[in-house]
């Protein structure tokens, strides 16, 4: 079997050879070969805090030493799993189930324990963050960030902030005390007027963001935004995650400048 294969020709992230390329540069001769391996298998029995068999279940898992994507396969009514075709490797696995959360980590014991939804969230949101940071902020310059790869697309400085932005009101709607990062320092620091997501932005106003916004400013502002995430993800009660948003906080974020024109109108059935 092939194994996810990093340049040039390693087996896991810390040993690939990073390859820097500057905007509208050619490389030419990164040849590599995928590396083929002996596959294992990894099988067991789920099973609750009291030892009874947990069926209807689903065992989500991946290697956290790659980018590979996760990978989910179900619980047997008879509480058995069995996963096959796996390259070696420490894997993380995860019990899925609507009512109760367990995560199974790999080592020399195999152990249990039960996640609250706000740790499971926190835990998932962690795990994109790291690969945004690791595949694209830590390899790419300011002026490649702000350069989109060809006329008519937005520039990946604006999707993290467009992405900070979501993030930072959905701050406000979860937490109930929670205000936005994005003030008037932050605007400043950025470069940015706008308060709003950059849905319905045009063609122009993209570029003109990309001419004037300030990439280190969006960097900064993406990691003050996962900051807040993650103290707002610890501060809601487990209980509560599932509980429906009061509409007057609703309004009170949409007032906030989260439409930014008409084009973006559509938003309020969105949060409806």
């Amino acid at each position: 079997m092939y194994a996810a294969t990093y340049f040039p020709n390693a087996t896991s992230v810390e040993d690939a050879q990073p390859l820097a390329v500057n905007a509208g540069q050619e490389l030419f001769g990164i040849d590599f070969a995928l590396v083929t391996v002996e596959t294992v298998s990894i099988s067991g029995t789920v099973v609750g805090t009291t030892g009874e068999t947990l069926d209807q279940k689903l065992v989500n898992f991946h290697r956290p030493d790659t980018f590979a994507p996760t990978q989910t396969v179900p619980v047997s009514p008879d509480g058995q799993f069995y996963i096959p075709g796996l390259v070696p490797g420490d894997y993380e696995l995860r019990v899925i189930d609507p009512e109760r959360r367990c995560v199974l980590r790999t080592g020399s014991t195999l152990r249990s324990r039960t996640v609250d939804a706000s740790e499971f969230f926190l835990q998932q949101y962690d795990d994109v963050r790291s690969i945004i940071n690791s595949m694209v902020l830590t390899e790419l310059s300011d002026d490649q960030m702000s350069t989109p790869s060809e006329a008519g697309l937005n520039s990946l400085v604006w999707y993290l902030w467009h992405v900070s932005r979501w993030n930072d009101i959905a701050t406000r709607v979860v937490g109930e005390k929670s205000e936005q990062v994005l003030d008037e320092h932050w605007l400043r620091r950025m470069n940015v007027a706008r308060r709003d997501c950059g849905t319905g932005m045009t063609p122009d106003e993209c570029a003109a963001f990309n001419s004037q916004v300030d990439p280190a400013g969006v960097r900064a502002y993406w990691d003050a935004v996962g900051e807040q995430v993650q103290q707002v993800g610890r501060s809601v009660p487990s209980d509560e995650w599932d509980h429906a948003v009061e509409d007057t906080r609703l309004s009170d974020v949409l007032a906030d400048g989260v439409i930014g024109s008409e084009r973006a109108r559509w938003l309020e059935s969105f949060f409806a």
